[in-house]
Order: structure tokens, then sequence, then C-alpha cells
């Protein structure tokens, strides 16, 4: 379950501030115990027991903040900062892979993170042939922040001790300041 929101307010016709939040409180609820039969190999009816109550589900960050102010200071332009915050984020699990009643430890959890993105668009004021153009340019992570974006629980690559805490984790950083640029032609 979660909630999500999203505002704006243009206080003056050059300035406007966005909003946007969600935040969920994403919970397996049961442990699950199925029959299945296993035709690959025995033919037989197995059972399968998955310990998951109360975990957390993994891969996705269960709080995200966005705040943007954009400006506007020529008719066409639009300049906008947007602050990113990213919190409550498990490392990702195969939920069938926990069939030890004992082992009902929680994933990893990520550390929170924050980024700062710019992004400017400016629809020139003419048409050639009928056409609108616009060119942009965005910078991602503009101060270069350096934070795990990622990860995955009890790597069976990076795990040490399989104990479902930072040092059995797979981590995938956030990429680093990018940019890219270009024009838009509409018609």
């Amino acid at each position: 379950m979660g909630v999500e929101v999203e505002t704006n307010y243009r206080p003056i016709e050059m300035v406007q501030f966005d909003l946007a939040a969600s935040v969920a409180n994403w919970v397996y609820t049961n442990d699950v115990s199925a029959t299945y039969d296993d035709y690959g190999s025995s033919g037989n009816i197995d059972t399968l027991n998955i310990y998951v109550k109360d975990l957390k589900v993994g891969n996705a960050p269960q709080t995200q903040l966005s705040f943007g102010t954009s400006f506007f200071p020529l008719e066409g332009l639009k300049a906008q900062f947007v602050v990113q915050h990213y919190r409550d984020q498990y490392a990702d699990f195969n939920p069938f892979d926990r069939t030890d009643a004992e082992d009902t430890t929680q994933s990893w959890k990520i550390p929170d993170y924050t980024k700062l993105n710019f992004h400017l668009n400016y629809k020139l004021p003419v048409k050639v042939d009928g056409l609108d153009i616009a060119v942009f340019a965005h910078l991602f992570n503009v101060l270069d922040s350096v934070f795990i974006q990622d990860a995955t629980d009890n790597s069976r690559y990076n795990g040490f001790d399989d104990d479902h805490d930072a040092d059995d984790a797979e981590v995938f950083f956030g990429a680093p300041r990018t940019f890219n640029a270009g024009i838009t032609i509409a018609f």
C-alpha cells in the first residue's frame, strides 16, 4: 500500500515550483506453502514453503521525493532544477529462495541518496518551412554524487556470509554526472 501526490505552484509567471512524492509500505503479508508437480525430474508432487512474512519488497525505493523549480525568463525558454531523494529501498531478492523458516532477516537496506538534475529547453520563436524547432540540454547528477542505485541480496557472486547485510549485497552504483543535448522538430 502507499500514497502518491503531485502538485505545482506558480506564484509568478516566470517561476514554478513542483513537488512529487510517493510513500509506500510494500511488505509481504504471509508465508506461502504450495504444492506442485515436478514434471521435470521425478514427476512427484512436492511441497514448497516460502518464508517471507513481514519482509520488505526489494528492488524499488519505498519513499521517493522530487522537488523542482522551473524558470521561464523568456518566451519559449524553460530552465528547471530537480532534486530527487530516494529512501527505504531494500536489496532485491528472490522470494522463492526464502525456504528456511529460521531465515527471516530483512534484506540489506540501501543507503538513502539524493541527486540534482538540470534541464533546459528552448522553443525557437520562428518556424522553418512550417516546422516548430526546439533545442534542449540535460545535465544529470549535477553534483556528481556517488550513490548505490540498486542491490541484489546474498549475491552468488559477491555474497560473503549470506546473512543479508551489506557484505552480501551485489551493488550497482548510479550514473556519474552525464549530459545530453539535442534538437526537436515538430510538424
